[in-house]
């Protein structure tokens, strides 16, 4: 692939940036996906653009795979795109600080839309994937103090750089939402659509599609919590078999699974959700 055509992909990603971010629940879907980079070792870095940073990890019987991250989106590669000859500053102190070390695990940060991965070197390094807003990529000890960062940042409650600590929360695994905490958030004051999406933290579309699937006005401030709860219980326990969603020959969505809110929209069938992502 020439490396026009790499500045074509990345382009369009970029606009497809600009349109939308990640929902929880599609980055539990992506992780998900992700999981079979764990045990692999990275034996590369890359970084073509000032936000993207690709990182080449090896898995066992040699085989390799590209983790492309441009925050706020993230996937894996279907091809290895022509990387850029000169090294910028980040890019060198990834190598240098986990260049051909063993992904230990990658998980979602609960509540939050941060992928963690964990790597094995001395008492053990993690990076954190910040996949809202701006986004960022920032790499911690054991102990998460900041060693390094895609970008620094001045935020309200804290300085993303190096020699601070990264504080992040967190919150509830959506693998463990109750009924009782759907019961929480229904408080009848908000629409159920919208207390679902800010009490559960899986954005409007997803809560429009729990109502959808429970029969229930999104509208209404009262909601049948059992029905609403097997209907999300239902949803995250789905395989995925995701979508790319078309409206007037644009990309509106990129899904995990077919949703109801898309009903009778043009919906293209992919094999995997990175790949989708990749793809819009």
């Amino acid at each position: 692939m020439a490396l026009r055509n790499h500045k074509l992909i990345t382009t369009n990603l970029q606009l497809a940036v600009m349109k939308r971010e990640f929902a929880s629940l599609e980055l539990d879907a992506l992780v998900k996906e992700w999981q079979v980079l764990v045990n692999g070792r990275i034996d590369q870095v890359y970084q073509p653009e000032a936000k993207e940073v690709i990182l080449q990890i090896r898995k066992s019987g040699g085989e390799k795979t590209l983790l492309r991250i441009a925050p706020p989106i993230a996937h894996i590669l279907s091809s290895k795109p022509v990387m850029p000859q000169q090294i910028q500053g980040f890019c060198g102190f990834l190598r240098k600080h986990i260049g051909n070390v063993r992904i230990f695990s990658i998980v979602r940060v609960p509540g939050e839309r941060v992928v963690r991965i964990d790597v094995t070197k001395g008492a053990g390094l993690r990076v954190y994937i910040e996949l809202y807003g701006k986004g960022n990529i920032i790499l911690c000890d054991e102990k998460d103090v900041i060693l390094g960062v895609l970008e620094v940042q001045a935020r309200e409650d804290q300085r993303i750089a190096p020699r601070e600590r990264y504080v992040i929360s967190g919150g509830t695994d959506l693998a463990n939402v109750s009924k009782e905490d759907i019961g929480v958030v229904m408080d009848g004051k908000r629409s159920v659509q919208d207390a679902l999406a800010s009490g559960l933290g899986i954005g409007k579309v997803y809560a429009k599609e729990l109502c959808l699937r429970s029969r229930m006005d999104p509208m209404e401030k009262r909601g049948d919590v059992a029905e609403l709860f097997e209907a999300f219980a239902q949803l995250i326990r789905e395989p995925i078999d995701a979508r790319v969603v078309w409206k007037d020959n644009e990309i509106v969505d990129v899904t995990p699974w077919p949703l109801l809110v898309y009903e009778g929209l043009k919906q293209e069938v992919k094999p995997s959700y990175d790949t989708a992502v990749e793809s819009a």
